[in-house]
């Protein structure tokens, strides 16, 4: 593990920069609403054909599984894959300000919209897919994703829901130091109620309303409790880069790589147990633990955000943007936070995946954070508070899109579920 611990700390931007990254997972379906699959199945194109369009319209190299099919390409934009349900993920290489990220991310949507031009393909702004059920979803030709499915599957009951019906937004924030790592780290655990409470948006499963305004949150309780959650020992007083590496070096894997770099089923063992201790596997132990806000080398990465329409993708990132890299927010979370038991915590996080907004103390919270997130932003003057407007209407009306769209289901649109694929396709992409 020390090998780890050395990892996180050599990675520290030392240099004075600070990035914004993001990772963009889409939900493809059809005009009917079933799920956008692999393969193309009649006369409906598959991700497949996308990728390789994709490669083809714009130069891109495809990166390809071992019997060529493609599973992502490389991008001057930043690395492009496929989720295991075909769900399209871009990862986009890290910028100084959130305005060059909306202009970045753009660019590849146009792209993959002009790919699939003429196709009838939708993308949805939702955190997870409204109709198709995981077992109508065809898994990508991954042999990591094989793995996953057969020891997800056995663990709890949605593993492999979360695999191939969520979408999420993930943004990456730098470090300088240990001790900034660990308060950036505490304060997004802290703040992960309030992320879900303001940017909930997947109320609806199987055609249904789910009972959760985050049913992607409530997919993850649900997943594996060996690497998601609250990550409760970055609270323990002595918490270090050392502890969270003697963490993770203890973690059941799902999977390894052999002498040979093949992925090969782990089953549950741990890095210390593995006979093969390398640094792929250090770097397997290190993405393989999924808890709501994770520790990479050099950065903090947040998960705590359904996917979203573009508007809301943008306010999310500059919301996180203005607390996590604000020193004066990050001391007030963790001052009004400090007297939470872990029990307290945990309870926060399940109420706020069900019922969001309407949890009055993160409301309340969720005002006052908008306001130290603006006035950072503001300084900074890169124009980047006006992506905060979308979190002031959500405030304001006590509304957030989860809420909205269960408000409209069951009134303007009765039930019909295929008003909610057509009210959160992303038209604008194109």
């Amino acid at each position: 593990s020390e090998w780890i611990a050395d990892l996180f700390q050599t990675s520290a931007r030392t240099n004075g920069t600070r990035a914004i990254g993001i990772e963009i997972e889409r939900i493809g379906v059809w005009d009917d609403g079933t799920a956008f699959q692999y393969h193309s199945q009649g006369n409906r194109k598959g991700a497949k054909d996308l990728l390789t369009t994709l490669s083809t319209d714009k130069n891109w190299a495809l990166t390809n599984n071992s019997d060529g099919c493609p599973l992502g390409m490389s991008t001057p934009l930043g690395k492009v894959s496929l989720e295991p349900g075909s769900q399209l993920e871009l990862s986009l290489d890290p910028v100084e300000d959130i305005c060059t990220l909306s202009k970045h991310v753009a660019e590849f949507e146009s792209a993959a919209c002009r790919a699939a031009d003429g196709w009838g393909l939708r993308w949805l702004g939702l955190g997870v897919t409204p109709i198709s059920k995981t077992s109508e979803i065809e898994l990508i030709p991954s042999n990591r994703y094989q793995i996953m499915t057969d020891y997800l599957g056995k663990k709890d009951e949605l593993g492999t829901s979360m695999m191939r019906r969520t979408s999420s937004i993930q943004l990456n924030f730098d470090y300088s130091s240990q001790a900034e790592a660990i308060e950036m780290l505490r304060t997004a655990l802290l703040l992960t109620p309030v992320s879900y409470a303001l940017f909930a948006n997947s109320p609806f499963s199987e055609g249904k309303l789910s009972g959760y305004q985050s049913f992607r949150g409530m997919i993850w309780t649900k997943t594996d409790p060996d690497r998601t959650g609250l990550l409760d020992c970055a609270f323990d007083p002595d918490f270090s880069f050392r502890k969270y590496a003697d963490y993770l070096w203890n973690r059941p894997l799902m999977f390894a790589q052999d002498a040979a770099g093949h992925y090969i089923p782990a089953h549950g063992k741990a890095l210390a147990d593995l006979e093969v201790q390398d640094e792929p596997n250090a770097w397997n132990a290190i993405r393989e633990l999924f808890t709501e806000t994770r520790i990479k080398p050099g950065y903090i990465e947040v998960r705590s955000i359904d996917g979203q329409t573009i508007a809301m993708r943008h306010a999310a990132t500059a919301f996180w943007t203005g607390l996590i890299y604000n020193p004066e927010a990050r001391k007030l979370v963790l001052k009004h936070y400090a007297s939470l038991s872990k029990n307290q915590r945990h309870s926060l996080f399940e109420r706020s995946i069900k019922d969001g907004l309407n949890v009055p103390e993160l409301k309340e919270l969720g005002s006052t954070l908008l306001q130290h997130a603006r006035k950072f932003l503001e300084a900074r003057k890169n124009g980047e508070e006006r992506y905060l407007d979308p979190v002031n209407d959500i405030l304001s009306s006590g509304m957030n899109p989860a809420m909205r769209l269960i408000r409209s289901f069951e009134t303007e649109w009765k039930r019909d579920i295929q008003k909610v694929v057509q009210a959160t396709q992303m038209e604008k992409l194109c």
